[in-house]
């Protein structure tokens, strides 16, 4: 039981560098942690809209069932500012290798693992984490942080912490996913992604949709009086589609929870002005929609549903291309990141700027930890080859 391997809190803070480290049970946070994480959230060295109170919080309570995710807060000791903050799962094993470890919480619904890291305190905050895996009273052998952009002040501060501290940094996976840089011509990048023909037959699929009725497409700042109602009709059309009818598929509307926690993210996002909505509606009802979550000066991909039923006017496309065009003409976005997996067969097309994303392990301290990792992961990019193959 993961439980069994925390102590209470206060027994588990270990005094890094000036900085206070602990794990903590989300169920457990009180006032002060909960307003600490909202000042973290509003001032931080690289942004992270998956891992805000209004986000997590409810993708904890919503779509981990076992109750299985914790917090690692790092925290100064004297003022109590709450500097660094991630949500971690327990793992018993690594490539079939009893190694006990922590690793940054995904699932299908949450695209970035960046840990939240306060403005101003990036070093300390990876150096005390980067002490604290071989100190802690776990027994953990790694920390695994997955999600991870390459080109991010944290990723560099990683790489410079573990360099000085003789710590092996393991890069096991990384991605190509696509992105938008902001301040271009929205013409001459749908131009290049897109033959004339193509252009051509786009339009045309939207002047035959309009045949059917009173079209419209706009994008617009969530409100947070039509946040429920918004997310509904993505729950409606997303039902429609194959991540509802195939058994390996992710819809939100699959089950209660997980429209819950789509209701609850976004009244939270549109709250805080932070959810952008673009949405094809044809006679006022929603029949294309494309969601996406504000950090600072980046949009993130969150979600995009249609209805199948219209799928030959080419409805996501079509929101698609108004998303891309709002945000290069809103003169303050510089950066779009998809949140898409690598080879996406439209985003891949229409963008042309890429991010590498990188799942990295960072051992103990041990030499025998540090080999063991090394032999692991040896062992799975052994297994990836041969599964390709």
């Amino acid at each position: 039981m993961i439980s069994s391997l925390l102590t209470r809190r206060d027994e588990e803070a270990l005094l890094l560098r000036d900085y206070a480290v602990s794990v903590v049970k989300p169920e457990t946070l009180d006032s002060r942690v909960l307003a600490s994480w909202d000042s973290l959230y509003r001032d931080l060295a690289q942004p992270n809209p998956f891992f805000s109170p209004w986000f997590l919080r409810p993708a904890m309570r919503w779509l981990d069932p076992e109750r299985s995710v914790h917090l690692i807060l790092i925290e100064e000791p004297e003022t109590g500012l709450l500097c660094g903050l991630m949500p971690v799962v327990v793992g018993p094993s690594y490539a079939r290798i009893p190694m006990r470890h922590l690793s940054v919480w995904k699932n299908e619904h949450l695209y970035l693992g960046t840990p939240l890291v306060r403005s101003g305190h990036t070093t300390e905050v990876v150096r005390a984490v980067i002490d604290w895996i071989g100190t802690c009273p776990m027994g953990i052998c790694f920390l695994r942080l997955t999600q991870l952009p390459a080109d991010g002040p944290v990723h560099r501060a990683l790489k410079v912490a573990c360099q000085d501290r003789g710590r092996p940094l393991f890069v096991q996976k990384r991605q190509q996913r696509a992105i938008l840089h902001g301040f271009q011509d929205f013409d001459a990048v749908l131009n290049a992604a897109t033959s004339s023909k193509g252009r051509a037959e786009l339009r045309r699929r939207l002047r035959r949709f309009g045949d059917l009725g009173s079209v419209s497409l706009e994008e617009r700042t969530i409100t947070e009086a039509e946040a429920r109602a918004l997310a509904e009709d993505f729950l409606r059309l997303e039902s429609s589609g194959w991540k509802q009818s195939q058994y390996d598929g992710f819809a939100l509307a699959k089950t209660e929870a997980g429209g819950r926690f789509l209701v609850e993210a976004m009244t939270g996002a549109a709250a805080r002005g932070e959810m952008l909505g673009t949405v094809l509606a044809l006679d006022d009802k929603p029949v294309a929609i494309s969601l996406s979550l504000r950090g600072e000066h980046a949009l993130f991909g969150f979600k995009t549903g249609f209805d199948v039923d219209y799928a030959r006017f080419s409805p996501g496309i079509h929101v698609l291309h108004e998303a891309t065009r709002r945000m290069l003409g809103d003169g303050k976005t510089a950066l779009y990141d998809s949140c898409a997996k690598a080879g996406h067969p439209v985003l891949d097309t229409l963008w042309p700027d890429r991010q590498e994303v990188l799942q990295v392990n960072i051992p103990a301290g041990s030499r025998w930890g540090q080999t063991l990792l090394r032999v692991a992961v040896g062992a799975e990019a052994t297994a990836d080859v041969l599964l390709r193959r």
